[in-house]
């Protein structure tokens, strides 16, 4: 960490002078550094000026007067006739492009079959190496924490493990119920709203 009585003071520690909350560090730079103290002069002048200026404030009309000279244009949509297309020509040539790219990409894929499959290959056994990574970097990260010894001999008691799973698994069953009773399809009894 850098001594802070070696850097110039930064806008933060400006505005902090200027509302009387500098810390000694900072006040310690302030009194041994001329280029700063220079500049919280120049700060606290230029504050003083801007404090002095007379506080204008606009005429009570003035948003009636702004107003009236705003012209609000007509929404383009409303003027807008519709598109239509004078003939089936652009449709049949996009439709036709599709086709030929769709046709040329099953040619190629037929001719390539075997760069294909060691694509796939290639693809296949980089995903189940980087998810095996993963797996095991979240495992050592979970076996590094501070709680993980307290979870360990939790498990491996099982006078305490056992009661703690049945409470979870009545949790969950009591979940699955209350899921199936709200995705129930309602009774011929109930009225529908109109």
């Amino acid at each position: 960490m850098s001594d802070l009585r070696h850097t110039h003071l930064t806008a933060d520690d400006l505005d902090a002078w200027l509302e009387g909350r500098l810390g000694s560090a900072r006040a310690g730079h302030l009194h041994h550094c001329a280029e700063c103290r220079d500049l919280v002069e120049r700060e606290r002048a230029l504050v003083e000026f801007l404090g002095a200026l007379p506080r204008f404030a606009p005429s009570p009309g003035l948003p009636d007067l702004v107003m009236a000279r705003v012209q609000v244009p007509q929404p383009a949509l409303a003027t807008a006739r519709p598109v239509v297309p004078s003939s089936r020509r652009p449709v049949a040539a996009i439709a036709a492009s599709v086709l030929v790219g769709m046709a040329a990409s099953i040619a190629w894929s037929l001719g390539n079959r075997e760069l294909l499959d060691s694509w796939g290959a290639w693809l296949l056994g980089e995903s189940s190496r980087v998810l095996w990574v993963g797996v095991q970097a979240v495992a050592s990260n979970l076996l590094e924490q501070p709680w993980s010894q307290e979870v360990r001999s939790f498990l491996s008691a099982p006078g305490r493990f056992l009661p703690a799973l049945g409470a979870a698994s009545l949790v969950y069953a009591s979940g699955l119920l209350a899921l199936r009773r709200l995705m129930a399809l309602p009774t011929a009894g109930v009225a529908n709203a109109r």
